[in-house]
């Protein structure tokens, strides 16, 4: 698995960056995502998997600190290959499960 950033996905962090400098109290949730497991993957697949979620998380908070945003202001989540938004064996649909969520609340 990767933790890189696509071209296509930077104007999504203009945006994010745009939108986390309006509002600078609100904590910010950064949740990453893997393509849900085979069942012969067996436990050290899961493991790997939320330590790839993990990585994507903070990949995601590396490039906003880079922007000079606070890190404390971000909390790390890894949710894995649990909650998978296609479901399907092609690349292209597991490929739809390799994301990082980002949630902005005034308050957890």
């Amino acid at each position: 698995g990767k933790d890189i950033m696509r071209d296509s996905q930077k104007p999504i962090l203009k945006r994010l960056v745009k939108c986390l400098r309006k509002f600078p109290q609100q904590m910010i949730r950064i949740i990453g995502h893997t393509d849900p497991l085979k069942p012969n993957y067996g436990e050290g697949s899961k493991y790997t998997n939320v330590m790839l979620g993990l990585k994507r998380a903070e990949k995601m908070v590396n490039n906003l600190t880079k922007l000079k945003f606070n890190p404390g202001r971000f909390i790390v989540v890894s949710r894995g290959a649990q909650m998978p938004v296609a479901i399907g064996k092609s690349n292209k649909e597991l490929q739809k499960n390799r994301r990082v969520e980002i949630i902005s609340k005034p308050s957890f």
